[in-house]
């Protein structure tokens, strides 16, 4: 019977993958704003393949179906707002974090109010939930406040994520 010494391999991919997401963080936590434009760029992208699905979905309803119109406008102004993120992704690196934010308000709002009702019949839940939606709120006052915090936490969970990864490859077993 192999030892626990010689049943365990490196899996390298999961090292490198680790190694990878080290690296992506302590980047964007030595350059956040540089961070905020290329997630501007991508969130850009993704508001360009949104708006041509949403002409295309116009275009196939042959303008027949009611509330077709939408998918014109919608697509149009997912189009316009993509450009500009993709032309100009300084001038907008503010914004994906303030939309981050006031998402993070609300949902926190809603988690802490959502809990009154629930209070009585979970009274054990009461008390994560409610810190959980207070953590929620002050992070989203923190992305607008601060937006390049939102590259930190991004950064630090990729670096986390990324020790993790490098963990466990050495640690995989042979199975």
């Amino acid at each position: 019977m192999p030892s626990d010494a010689s049943a365990r391999k490196i899996n390298w991919m999961v090292v490198i993958m680790g190694v990878l997401l080290v690296v992506f963080g302590a980047a964007a936590i030595a350059a956040p704003w540089v961070f905020l434009e290329f997630l501007t760029i991508w969130a850009g992208a993704g508001f360009v393949v949104s708006g041509i699905v949403g002409l295309a979905s116009y275009v196939s309803a042959n303008k027949a179906l009611p509330g077709s119109g939408w998918n014109l406008v919608m697509g149009i102004l997912d189009v316009v707002l993509g450009v500009l993120f993709i032309a100009h992704p300084f001038w907008f690196a503010d914004v994906i974090p303030w939309m981050l934010g006031v998402s993070f308000i609300v949902f926190g709002i809603l988690e802490v109010v959502g809990m009154v009702p629930l209070g009585k019949s979970a009274p054990a839940l009461r008390a994560i939930v409610v810190i959980s939606g207070i953590l929620s709120i002050v992070t989203g006052v923190l992305f607008i406040m601060n937006p390049a915090s939102l590259s930190i936490w991004v950064a630090m969970f990729a670096i986390i994520q990324g020790v993790s990864m490098i963990v466990m490859g050495f640690s995989a077993r042979i199975s």
